[in-house]
C-alpha cells in the first residue's frame, strides 16, 4: 500500500513538473540559488555565511542553463566536483558530483535539469 502511495505521488510531481516546464516558449533568463537541494539555504540559515564553494555552483548552473552534449554535462559536473575538493571539501564534491549526476538529467522535467534554459520540449541529450 505504501509503495502504491509512493508511485501515486511520484507520478503526481512529475505531471506537475512537466506542465509547468511547458508553460513557457523561448530561452529563459539565467537565475542560479548558488547551490540547489537547499543546501545553500540551509547553510545560510545556519551560519548566516554563503557556502564556501557557492561560486562553483554558479558555474555549474551556467553550464546547465546552456545544456549541450552528455559529454559536456559530464565535463560539468567534473568540474564542480573538482572545484569543491579545491575549495577544501572533497567528500562534498564526490556527493555533489553524484547528486547531479543522478538529478540533473534532461528528461527530468525540473528547473534545474541539463539545459533548463531551454523549454523541456527542445532539450535533447546528445
Amino acid at each position: 500500500m505504501k509503495l502504491l502511495i509512493l508511485l501515486g505521488l511520484a507520478v503526481c510531481w512529475f505531471a506537475y513538473a512537466y506542465n509547468r516546464e511547458n508553460q513557457w516558449r523561448g530561452i529563459k533568463e539565467f537565475e542560479t540559488d548558488d547551490c540547489s537541494g537547499g543546501m545553500s539555504w540551509l547553510y545560510k540559515k545556519l551560519t548566516r555565511k554563503r557556502v564556501p564553494w557557492a561560486d562553483e555552483c554558479v558555474r555549474h548552473d551556467i553550464a546547465y542553463h546552456a545544456g549541450g552534449s552528455a559529454a559536456q554535462r559530464l565535463a560539468a559536473d567534473k568540474e564542480l566536483m573538482h572545484g569543491v575538493a579545491e575549495a577544501g571539501y572533497p567528500r562534498w564534491g564526490l556527493v555533489m558530483f553524484a547528486a547531479v549526476r543522478i538529478g540533473g538529467v534532461w528528461w527530468l522535467p525540473t528547473s534545474y535539469r541539463w539545459g533548463f534554459g531551454k523549454p523541456y520540449k527542445m532539450v535533447k541529450n546528445v
